[in-house]
């Protein structure tokens, strides 16, 4: 498959990016391409040992002892010299001896109408005598010894590169070992650019991101853009700058289910029309509306003759720089990030009457007792400072309550579990266990009068 790349969107919170999952989706998908190409699916089974920056001249080879592959000079055998000079010829053996020499004819002349043929041995003889035949060839002498194998020429001077004469490999691809024939081969469709980009182009690649916790992931400065999964705390992570940030699961982003429809009250007698109040001033013009579907494209019309090419306008001038953070932009409607760093059933608005009892906005009177249900999440805003004096707990059985406590400022610092008690601004997040019912409780630490009653509901029983 081609690489799967995450939108981001053109703007921040333009709502055009890839929503998280769809991302992780993304991330699983391109390692898992890698993970089919170099191992089984679920392990890398090539493995190179990069613990420094290759140099010049340098080659990747297989050691049998770590069993990775390695950057070092003691590269493989150098190129095959040049073939040694062809031993001197053998000495020619001793000529046969000679045939016994057969008679033959010198001249013939035709003297008064008689054929005269003078043989080679001086003889003159009439047609009609037989000639001698030639004597047999000598036998051919035995062939000299072969001549001493040339000395083997100088070793390579190649610095062990592997050097290929085929035609069919790729461009920065992977060289493999070949446990069988226990030679490197080069079928593979994984590559490493120069600048240490991989890619993988089977969809079925997988990589492992598994650690025991988050004390034990690697430094986020270094790594950013990274990702990593905690085992510890079942939550995947994000590499930001030089923080780890928890990615939020589906099931913290889904809302519980919704409550009962209360009855509706009594319709009150109608009062006696009032006097038409004057004009008020024109409200501000809401938020942009959701853009409409896309209507049908009709048929294309003729292609229209080319205008003649317009003026180039003038460039026009930079816009401001964009917000860094999320109090910085000018559209947040004056919130901050601890009211929706969570989804919750219900946010309960914190303040004091003194130093005698918490008030809750959605409740009446002093020190209410608080309703929930287990398995959802419930939010207590603790504001920007007017509990000051009063540090919130969450209580059960006279001790203080840790479990899925979650602590958010104004500024975006986030706390868990014990260390998320006793605030007394920004926000304090409770995910009520779905395993939990009866009553627990909230306390003032510095006034016992502050104390109240949460009664938790079974979500099972409902």
């Amino acid at each position: 498959m081609s690489k799967l790349v995450i939108g981001t969107g053109t703007a921040i919170n333009d709502g055009t990016g890839d929503p998280l999952r769809d991302g992780a989706i993304k991330i699983n998908s391109n390692f898992s391409e890698i993970y089919t190409n170099l191992g089984n699916n679920s392990s890398l089974l090539f493995a190179v040992n990069y613990t420094t920056l290759p140099l010049d001249s340098q080659v990747l080879q297989y050691s049998s002892a770590t069993g990775k592959f390695g950057f070092s000079y003691s590269g493989g055998q150098g190129n095959t010299g040049p073939t040694g000079a062809t031993g001197p010829t053998g000495a020619t053996g001793a000529t046969g001896a000679t045939g016994n020499t057969g008679v033959g004819i010198s001249t013939a002349n035709i003297v008064s109408n008689n054929l005269i043929i003078t043989l080679s041995n001086t003889a003159t003889i009439n047609v009609g005598t037989v000639v001698g035949t030639t004597g047999a060839t000598g036998a051919t002498g035995n062939t000299g010894p072969q001549g001493p194998t040339g000395n083997t020429g100088p070793a390579g001077a190649g610095s062990g590169d592997v050097v290929s004469a085929g035609g069919a490999y790729v461009d920065n691809s992977i060289v493999r070992y070949d446990g069988t024939s226990g030679t490197t081969i080069q079928k593979s469709l994984v590559t490493i650019a120069d600048n240490g980009a991989i890619t993988a182009p089977l969809a079925s690649s997988i990589i492992s991101f598994n650690w025991a916790n988050t004390s034990v992931f690697p430094s986020a400065a270094t790594y950013q853009g990274a990702i990593a999964y905690s085992n510890t705390t079942g939550y995947m992570y994000f590499a930001d700058s030089s923080a780890w940030v928890q990615l939020a699961k589906y099931t913290d982003i889904t809302s519980g289910p919704a409550g009962p429809t209360g009855n509706t009250g009594a319709t009150g007698a109608t009062g006696p029309t009032g006097n038409t109040g004057a004009t008020g001033a024109t409200g501000a013009t809401g938020s942009q509306g959701i853009q409409g579907i896309q209507g049908i494209q009709g048929i294309q019309g003729a292609t229209g003759n080319t205008g003649p090419t317009g003026a180039t306008g003038a460039t026009g001038s930079a816009g401001a720089a964009g917000a860094t953070t999320f109090a910085a932009l000018t559209d947040n409607a004056s919130l901050t990030v601890d009211k929706f760093y969570l989804p919750a059933i219900t946010r309960l608005a914190v303040t004091a009457s003194g130093s005698a009892a918490y008030l809750f906005d959605q409740y009446s009177g002093n020190n209410p007792t608080i309703y929930a249900i287990s398995g959802t999440t419930i939010a207590f805003d603790l504001g920007t400072g007017a509990l000051s004096s009063h540090p919130f707990l969450i209580r059960y059985s006279g001790a203080n309550y840790d479990t899925g406590l979650t602590h958010v400022t104004s500024a975006g610092v986030v706390t868990t579990g014990s260390a998320a008690q006793g605030k007394t601004s920004g926000t304090l997040y409770w995910k009520v266990p779905a395993n939990i019912n009866g009553s627990y409780g909230y306390l003032c630490s510095n006034h016992g009068g502050m104390i109240g009653v949460i009664s938790i509901k079974d979500i099972s029983a409902i």
